[in-house]
């Protein structure tokens, strides 16, 4: 599955390259460059971490855009999340933890981004979105108590860290504000379901993410 969408991902963008006409010259290249707000809601499979680690992540995204033509964009942009933290309850055969958990998550990205006016009056357009992300995850578990007794400090704290290649996809709405600003409104999809990893200081402590679903909303500057 993973390959056929990377797949699917290489030819689409080849074809768009091979079928539409780029900008003629660099005079007509206006370049952009934006931030959002936005919400990532990253959940864990069951019993690796969906009990004890924070699901839902406030993050910032700044990005660079360079149309190649009226329909296509490339961007490169960094995401962040702050550092979020949960404290939870989980089971595992006959012990019962609790334990507070911190999480942050990091990217670079790359994405093709192609628009489609759907109303010239109120300069809206249908905005898709496809990419590669290289995701890095840190989270940290601190065990409090176990079946009701207290952890010694020295030995409670499990690290988990995971770097990886991953897929996004996305879509929504932009508008042009004058002929510079310009927001917009989009839906993301993340292949974060890749970050599989064991705590550094115990392997038989895994955690197991799933894909994650991104809302965001911001605003861009077009240079002349």
């Amino acid at each position: 599955m993973k390959k056929t969408l990377a797949a699917l991902l290489t030819t689409t963008i080849a074809l768009l390259f091979t079928s539409t006409p780029l900008a003629a010259n660099l005079s007509d290249v206006r370049p952009y460059l934006g931030a959002d707000a936005e919400l990532r809601y990253m959940d864990f499979y069951k019993p690796f971490g969906s009990e004890l680690l924070p699901h839902n992540y406030p993050q910032a995204n700044l990005y660079l855009g360079l149309p190649l033509n009226e329909y296509l964009a490339l961007e490169a942009g960094y995401e962040a999340t702050g550092k979020k933290t949960r404290a939870g309850t989980d089971t595992a055969g006959t012990k019962t933890f609790q334990a507070n958990s911190t999480g942050q998550i990091k990217a670079l990205h790359a994405n093709l981004i192609g628009s489609f006016s759907i109303c010239e009056q109120y300069r809206l357009k249908l905005i898709g979105l496809a990419g590669i992300a290289r995701l890095k995850e840190k989270l940290v578990v601190v065990d409090i108590t176990v079946n009701g007794v207290a952890v010694p400090p020295a030995n409670n704290t499990f690290t988990f860290k995971k770097s990886k290649s991953v897929l996004r996809l996305g879509a929504g709405l932009q508008h042009m504000i004058n002929c510079n600003w310009g927001t917009r409104a989009m839906l993301k999809w993340e292949q974060s379901g890749k970050l599989k990893t064991k705590a550094q200081e115990d392997n038989n402590f895994p955690i197991r993410a799933k894909n994650s679903v991104i809302y965001s909303v911001g605003v861009f500057y077009t240079f002349n």
